[in-house]
C-alpha cells in the first residue's frame, strides 16, 4: 500500500510539474506578445505628407494640375482662394495651412506653383515622397548639418533648382541682364566658400545648369519650414519686399542687410536649406530642351507598356545625365505661352495620362468621374476650407 501511495506521490508531483511548467510557458508567451503588441502600439505613426499650393482663383493651368494630381491619387489644398495675389504671401498661407492641420514636427510639405507645373504620376510621387522621408532627419534634434554637407543626408527644406538665376529685389536690378549677371556671381562667391570648406555637396555640380533656387516648389519637414519661416518674416518686417523668390534666395546665400545680419534670427543652421540639383522632388523645364535634356519614350514602348503593364506606371521620359532623377512634379517656370503648348504636348507621357488612355473604356470613366465625382479642397479667408466638385471650378479639356 505504502508502495502505491508513492508512486501516485511521485505521479502527482510530476503533474504539478509539468502543469506549473506549462503555465509559466503560457504567462511568457503573454508577456511577449503583450511587449511586441506594445511596441507596435508606441511606434510613432508615419509622417504625414500634405500638397499645398497658393492660388486665388481658378485657371486652366490649375485645373490641368489639379486633374494630374487627382488622378496621380494626390489631394492637394489650395489656398489663398479669392484673396489679392501678393508672392510674399505664399509661404504664410502655406504656413497658415499647416498650422490649421496641426501638422507634426516631421510631417511633409510639399508647397509647389499650381498654375504651370503637372504631376508625372501616382507612383512618382510614391518614390519622391518615400526618398525625401528616408533622407531627412525627422526633427531638429536628430539634424546633422554634417551628414547633409557629405551628401549623405537631404536637406529638411529643399527647394527647386532651376537654370535661371532670378532674385530681382537681391540684386536691386530690374535690367534683365544686370540682374541675372549680379544673381550669378552672388551664387558664385557662395558656391566657392562652400567648395573651400569642402561643403561641395551644397554646392552642386559645376557641370550642371539648374543650380539656382526656384521658389515655386519647396518640400520640407515642418519643424525646418518652421525655423526657416522664422527668419523669412524677420527679413519682411524691414519692408520693401514683394518678391519671395529673391528673399529665399537671400536666405539661401546667407545674405542679409547690414543693418540685421547679427540678428540671430536670420542665421538658419548650415544644411537646413538646400536645392534639388538631382531632380529628386522638381523639375524645372525653362531653359531645357527635348532630346538633348529631356528623353521622351517612343509611342512604341508606351503602347507595349499600356497594353501588357499594370498600373501604377512608370514615367515615360527620363532627365539627360542626372541618373538618380525622381520628379513628381514639373514646372513650366517662365515660359508663357511656349510653357503652355509644351505642357500639353508631354503630359502625354506622364504616367497618370497614359494610364488614363490605355483603352477607351477607361478615358470615358476617368472623364466621367472628373465631371461628376471628383472633389477639389480650396481655403480662402483665415483658412476657412470648403470642398467642392471639380467641374464646379473646371472645364475644357485636361485628360
Amino acid at each position: 500500500m505504502s508502495r502505491q501511495w508513492g508512486r501516485r506521490a511521485i505521479w502527482l508531483a510530476i503533474f504539478v510539474w509539468f502543469s506549473w511548467a506549462i503555465f509559466w510557458i503560457w504567462l511568457g508567451e503573454q508577456k511577449r506578445w503583450g511587449l511586441a503588441e506594445n511596441k507596435v502600439a508606441s511606434a510613432p505613426p508615419a509622417p504625414r505628407v500634405v500638397f499645398v499650393v497658393a492660388q486665388t482663383k481658378p485657371s486652366q493651368g490649375w485645373c490641368q494640375m489639379m486633374a494630374s494630381a487627382l488622378l496621380s491619387n494626390v489631394t492637394v489644398a489650395s489656398v489663398g482662394f479669392r484673396q489679392p495675389y501678393h508672392h510674399i504671401m505664399r509661404a504664410l498661407w502655406v504656413w497658415q495651412y499647416v498650422e490649421s492641420e496641426g501638422l507634426r514636427d516631421d510631417d511633409v510639405v510639399v508647397s509647389y506653383d499650381g498654375a504651370d507645373t503637372v504631376f508625372i504620376g501616382a507612383l512618382a510621387v510614391q518614390r519622391a515622397v518615400r526618398r525625401f522621408i528616408d533622407s531627412t532627419a525627422p526633427s531638429f534634434e536628430a539634424f546633422d548639418p554634417e551628414a547633409v554637407r557629405r551628401g549623405e543626408a537631404t536637406a529638411p527644406l529643399l527647394f527647386s533648382a532651376e537654370g535661371n538665376c532670378y532674385h530681382l529685389q537681391m540684386t536691386n536690378s530690374h535690367i534683365w541682364g544686370v540682374s541675372k549677371g549680379r544673381c550669378i556671381s552672388a551664387y558664385k562667391r557662395f558656391e566657392e566658400v562652400l567648395v573651400s570648406s569642402k561643403k561641395a555637396a551644397l554646392a552642386g555640380r559645376k557641370n550642371r545648369r539648374m543650380h539656382f533656387l526656384n521658389a515655386g516648389g519647396y518640400v520640407a519637414r515642418v519643424w525646418a519650414l518652421r525655423r526657416a519661416l522664422v527668419a523669412y518674416r524677420a527679413l519682411l518686417r524691414f519692408g520693401g519686399f514683394w518678391c519671395d523668390q529673391s528673399v529665399w534666395g537671400m536666405l539661401y546665400l546667407g545674405l542679409s542687410l547690414p543693418r540685421i545680419y547679427a540678428s540671430s534670427e536670420m542665421r538658419l543652421p548650415s544644411g537646413l536649406m538646400g536645392l534639388d540639383f538631382d531632380n529628386t522632388f522638381f523639375f524645372c523645364f525653362n531653359g531645357m530642351q527635348v532630346g538633348s535634356d529631356v528623353r521622351l519614350a517612343s509611342p512604341l514602348s508606351i503602347e507595349q507598356v499600356a497594353a501588357r503593364g499594370k498600373p501604377p506606371f512608370p514615367s515615360f521620359f527620363e532627365i539627360v545625365g542626372v541618373p538618380r532623377a525622381t520628379p513628381a512634379i514639373i514646372h513650366f517656370n517662365g515660359m508663357g505661352g511656349d510653357g503652355v503648348t509644351l505642357l500639353k504636348s508631354l503630359r502625354n507621357y506622364t504616367s497618370w495620362f497614359v494610364e488614363a488612355h490605355r483603352t477607351d473604356a477607361v478615358l470615358l470613366k476617368v472623364k466621367a468621374w472628373l465631371r461628376n465625382e471628383a472633389r477639389v479642397k480650396i481655403y480662402g479667408a483665415n483658412g476657412e476650407g470648403s470642398e467642392v466638385y471639380y467641374h464646379q471650378l473646371c472645364g475644357g479639356e485636361v485628360v
